[in-house]
């Protein structure tokens, strides 16, 4: 029996688990690249593939312009992922768009 009192009256999220708590988006960094249309889904498939990494969303399709959200611990080896990835497809940063 639990004494009374010392339970914790947090709510139950779904399946009775404690509910997460979101994510702080100032934890996150922002890229934006630029690269051919085409070859949007194959960067989305080697970006996405090691899960946790970072998310790949596409800005811009007809530009090409994809906006990447990474985490600092990561930003270093996602940078120098993308720089080796410039020597096989074209590939450069951009700036951020207006309103972004």
């Amino acid at each position: 029996m639990v004494p009374e009192g010392s339970r914790n009256p947090t709510p139950a999220g779904p399946c009775g688990l404690p509910p997460r708590k979101p994510v702080p988006t100032s934890d996150t960094l922002t890229l934006y690249y630029r690269l051919d249309p085409r070859n949007i889904v194959l960067l989305k498939s080697i970006l996405e593939g090691h899960e946790g990494f970072c998310v790949v969303r596409t800005h811009d399709p007809h530009q090409g312009i994809v906006q990447l959200l990474v985490s600092p611990d990561f930003e270093r080896d996602l940078r120098e992922l993308l720089q080796d990835l410039s020597q096989r497809i074209w590939l450069e940063a951009a700036p951020a768009p207006e309103g972004a």
